[in-house]
Parts: structure tokens; C-alpha cells; sequence
């Protein structure tokens, strides 16, 4: 069994990938999909494609909070420095 995790701390996610580590199949360009298989599944993160990978990665799931949660801070400032800068030349 192996076990692939990250941590949001500031948002609080916390994702848990588990499957097996298998003899590398699939396109080798990005670290260890050729030999990670997730639970449920036959082919490795290698052999699925892209939209099939991101749709049940965990890892995946929590950039996509963090892109959101670093995204809502980047609304909120730009809202804060519109107020600010309003009437100054």
C-alpha cells in the first residue's frame, strides 16, 4: 500500500491519495504516476488522462482549493485597494 498526501494548513484541506506502487507503465513525465495506482483502478496515473487523472486526484482537488482560497484573497484585496485608491489622483 502507499499513500501520497498534502496539506492546506491555511484552508484546512487535507487529501489522501492510497493505491499501490507498480512497475513504472506510461508516459514518464511527472514524478511518480508511471508506478502510482490508485485503489480502484487498473492503469496508473500515467496511463489515464489528463481529465481522468484530475478527476479523482486528491492532489488535484486540494490545488484547486488552494488556487481558490489564494484567488478569494486576491478578490478581496483588489476590492480593499479600490476603495482606498478611489479619489486619489
Amino acid at each position: 500500500m502507499a499513500r501520497k498526501e498534502l496539506m492546506f494548513v491555511m484552508g484546512n484541506a487535507k487529501k489522501l491519495e492510497e493505491g499501490r506502487i507498480v512497475v513504472p507503465r506510461g508516459c514518464r513525465d511527472f514524478g511518480w504516476d508511471t508506478c502510482f495506482q490508485p485503489d480502484g483502478y487498473e492503469q496508473t496515473y500515467a496511463e489515464m488522462s489528463k481529465a481522468e487523472k484530475n478527476a479523482i486526484s486528491p492532489c488535484f482537488q486540494a490545488l484547486r482549493e488552494l488556487q481558490e482560497y489564494f484567488g478569494g484573497l486576491t478578490s478581496k484585496n483588489d476590492d480593499e485597494h479600490a476603495h482606498r485608491g478611489s479619489g486619489e489622483g
